[in-house]
């Protein structure tokens, strides 16, 4: 199954851990799972271990992207609290073909602690699409 050309992928709520949504808009559907449905199936999943260096998002503005401005000191001091308080023994989510869904925070404890590896869990995109989700059609303005 597929989803066809991606336009967006949005996690709602601070982390995965909170009663958020998971949504992602494509060219003609958006998509949208409650974030304890997605956690529910990761759990039964095997978990791997992973190289904490090998994520592309080290590189990348993952929490203030879109924003159009840098971070104010209280933004900062927000993340760094969630970054202290990650639980690094909680197994990181990506789906096959959309990369990380969850862990962006443990990822950075685990990069200042200068651990290796992180534990994850992966879902294909078959068994994303396979969980209860609401689907929408998207109407276009060509106006």
């Amino acid at each position: 199954m597929s989803l066809g050309r991606i336009h967006s992928l949005r996690l709602s709520g601070r982390s995965a851990a909170s009663s958020g949504t998971l949504s992602i808009a494509t060219d003609t559907e958006e998509h949208e799972w409650q974030l304890s449905d997605v956690l529910a199936s990761a759990a039964t999943r095997p978990v791997t271990y992973v190289a904490v260096h090998d994520f592309e998002q080290l590189d990348e503005d993952v929490w203030f992207a879109g924003t159009g401005r840098a971070p104010t000191l209280r933004e900062l001091a927000s993340e760094y609290g969630q970054v202290q308080a990650a639980d690094l023994e909680r197994p990181l989510l990506a789906v096959d073909g959309l990369g990380l869904l969850d862990g962006t925070h443990r990822i950075v404890r685990a990069l200042v602690e200068g651990r290796s590896e992180l534990p994850m869990v992966s879902l294909s995109l078959d068994e994303l699409l396979g969980l209860p989700h609401s689907t929408r059609t998207r109407v276009h303005d060509d106006g």
